[in-house]
């Protein structure tokens, strides 16, 4: 494996990543309205209050990027190939992060700029064949005012892996603000040693996998979805989002419904997404697309791309609670089997057909916890608030998407609809299916 930006990389079938446009998995992107690109990119935006020691920030980010190798990640995608991966060396300061000072005369009008840098590094597309996996901005309205933005390709990085690099880069600034010698904790473990792992024919439950998905993926018949066609698909109309944010006496009751259902707060919702589909398809069987986090549990503080997309089946039930029952078998049945080779995965994307044998929507259910994410940070006379500026965006997507963001207080609920399910009265269906199934929840659309 090669392990510097020079040279000729050496190639190695990569199994930690997937290709985002892949039909079958994620298509929850965002479109920004002042960029025709689609984001494939996380990301965070804080709001720095005080006396922000921008020198120490900036070495704090130096080292950041130095201890995860995931952020240093090269990615070569050749048609008919196997990816090329390879780690490049440590950035200058140009290329680590963007520092101006920003000419406003209000914060408001600051703000409104934020937000559409923070659009545009969404919507940029990435090559991380030429450059790296993130991209970093610290811009100025005054002394006592910052803001930070931090965008990070999925392909590289997933929601944990991005939560790790933030821990990591505020214990950095601190202790560098401090004054202190070295720096406060060890290099985290190599995200390419752990590719080398998983990527290895003897990597540990690789042939139950393979078994498992084998003899589930036995009688469909592949599915072609021609390029062009997906490329059609990928640029519908305006789609509906809706929102939910259960708290207080809500979720006790939706806590007290899991528990009476015998299963979590999530296996539910994935049963409310399915039940909504069937409410307005004819289909026998839905396919839920979720990604699979497939950390090892000495792997839990790498950062790296680790998620897999990987079907569950529904089947149509007389009795809503059948749906639950299936939901929760087939989310740990997955979960068991999360291991698979880049064949395996490649013939589930390509034989698995969303909706089943009658066509249906392609469903995709995300999950993240917020209390992964380092908050809110206060060090001596500043305080960065994250979620301060948000990028003008609109959701496309070509199925029914839901994404949730738990933590111990709330839920937040974000369910996408794209066009074809756009009519009122299709709209309304899904919400009172998808509402009923969580005990009658409040959601605004």
């Amino acid at each position: 494996m090669h392990t510097s930006g020079k040279g000729s990389p050496q190639r190695y079938q990569l199994t930690l990543r997937q290709h985002p446009l892949t039909p079958g998995q994620h298509s929850h992107y965002l479109r920004s309205k002042r960029s025709p690109g689609i984001s494939t990119a996380l990301h965070a935006a804080y709001r720095i209050g005080g006396g922000l020691d921008v020198k120490a920030f900036v070495a704090a980010l130096a080292e950041t990027v130095r201890q995860h190798d995931a952020l240093r990640i090269g990615i070569l995608d050749e048609s008919g190939r196997d990816p090329l991966q390879w780690v490049r060396d440590e950035p200058d300061v140009k290329t680590l992060v963007d520092c101006r000072q920003v000419k406003s005369s209000s914060e408001e009008q600051f703000s409104r700029y934020v937000a559409m840098v923070l659009g545009k590094d969404l919507s940029d597309p990435w090559d991380l064949a030429v450059g790296y996996p993130f991209r970093f901005r610290i811009l100025r309205y005054s002394p006592t005012v910052h803001a930070f933005l931090a965008s990070f390709s999925h392909v590289a990085l997933d929601g944990r892996g991005v939560a790790l690099v933030l821990r990591s880069l505020w214990r950095n600034y601190e202790h560098q603000a401090a004054g202190a010698p070295g720096w406060p904790e060890p290099t985290p473990d190599s995200f390419v040693l752990a590719a080398g792992r998983h990527g290895g024919s003897e990597a540990p439950g690789r042939a139950e996998a393979a078994e498992f998905w084998s003899k589930r993926l036995a009688g469909r018949a592949p599915v072609e979805v021609p390029r062009e066609d997906f490329q059609e698909r990928s640029e519908p109309g305006e789609c509906v989002v809706a929102n939910a944010v259960v708290r207080g006496a809500e979720r006790t009751a939706l806590r007290s419904l899991s528990r009476l259902s015998g299963c979590t707060e999530f296996q539910l919702a994935v049963s409310a997404i399915a039940d909504a589909a069937f409410a307005v398809t004819s289909a026998d069987r839905v396919d839920v697309w979720m990604p699979m986090d497939a950390r090892t549990p000495s792997e839990e503080k790498t950062s790296g791309m680790f998620t897999v997309s990987l079907p569950i089946s529904v089947e149509r039930g007389k009795d809503p609670r059948q749906v639950v029952r299936q939901v929760r078998r087939e989310v740990m049945a997955v979960a068991a089997y999360r291991n698979v080779d880049s064949a395996t995965l490649t013939e589930i994307q390509e034989r698995i057909t969303p909706g089943g044998k009658t066509p249906g929507p392609k469903l995709v259910v995300s999950y993240f916890n917020r209390d992964l994410s380092p908050g809110e940070k206060t060090y001596e006379s500043f305080t960065a608030r994250p979620g301060s500026y948000s990028a003008d965006y609109r959701y496309i997507s070509s199925g029914m998407e839901l994404k949730i963001i738990g933590g111990v207080n709330s839920l937040n609920l974000t369910l996408v609809l794209g066009p074809q399910f756009s009519a009122p009265a299709v709209v309304q269906r899904v919400m009172s299916a998808f509402s009923s199934r969580l005990g009658g929840i409040s959601i605004s659309y």
